[in-house]
């Protein structure tokens, strides 16, 4: 999270926030609080931005970043779970104090069957797109989502959407929604109510378009015109880097892989217009 006076931005896994950061700190007066931190009350009177991703770029992004043994997905996916875990960690996640009977019997007796072993095998080479396809399917399938271990099995988002529109809509609704809460998904017709109703931010900004929309972004929150930002932006940070070392979505989804992530991620891919690649293979 990066705050000032007049703004906060709070960065979803993946899609650009360190970046973004970067880029924020370099041109405005402000402090780093942390990481993928949910807005509080304290950051209701500013100005809120936060960024996103195509969601089928996002699970590349995930699994290349699990093929190098980084990532909570991977960890999570790999390892047994400590104590710490279910006396702190998964709390935390879920924002509650402790872990009801219910929910820490769940999730142990999914960790005690865990095939840490066949999670490990599909991030052996970021090259290998069958590794990936297998990956995804496992990851989106109701068998193992609480394999995950972030909260996402416990949500009733997990029966019908996928773990980005998951952690959008746990990071960026009001402080005081509970994505657990089958009832108050229940209120709504849709997840896109759901999401109209309870988002948190002013101003969300497009991975693929960072550097207009942060420009953009600046400009409403009451900084310079978009124009100054844009043409700084430009000049300051027009090299990104990316850690890891893959091919373009095309390579890595077939016609399967994409219609389950259309499925999945409908909501994101709605409210912001993202299109699907288009697979090299049938």
């Amino acid at each position: 999270m990066f705050r000032t006076e007049k703004l906060v931005f709070t960065e979803l896994h993946k899609t650009g926030g360190t970046h973004i950061t970067a880029i924020l700190s370099e041109l405005l007066d402000g402090e780093i609080i942390g990481k993928h931190n949910r807005l509080t009350s304290e950051e209701d009177h500013l100005y809120k931005i936060a960024s996103i991703r195509n969601p089928w770029d996002w699970y590349v992004s995930l699994w290349a970043y699990g093929c190098q043994g980084k990532g909570a997905v991977y960890l999570n996916t790999t390892q047994k779970q400590s104590l710490y875990f279910y006396k702190t960690q998964l709390p935390n996640e879920m924002g509650k104090k402790r872990l009801s009977i219910y929910e820490a019997r769940t999730q142990l007796t999914h960790n005690i069957k865990k095939d840490t072993n066949s999670w490990k095998a599909l991030y052996k080479d970021s090259n290998d797109a069958d590794l990936f396809r297998k990956w995804l399917k496992r990851l989106l399938s109701e068998e193992y989502k609480f394999d995950i271990g972030e909260g996402y099995g416990f949500s009733p988002i997990s029966t019908s959407h996928g773990l980005m529109t998951y952690r959008m809509l746990k990071l960026l609704t009001h402080h005081t929604t509970n994505v657990y809460d089958k009832k108050l998904f229940d209120q709504y017709k849709t997840i896109r109510d759901f999401w109209n109703k309870n988002k948190n931010t002013d101003f969300i900004v497009r991975n693929e378009h960072l550097e207009s929309d942060l420009a953009r972004a600046l400009e409403l929150s009451n900084y310079q015109p978009m124009e100054y930002y844009f043409k700084t932006i430009e000049n300051k940070f027009q090299q990104r880097t990316n850690s890891s070392k893959r091919k373009t979505a095309d390579f890595y989804y077939d016609q399967e892989t994409i219609n389950l992530v259309q499925c999945k991620e409908q909501l994101i891919i709605d409210l912001f217009g993202y299109t699907s690649p288009t697979p090299e293979v049938n």
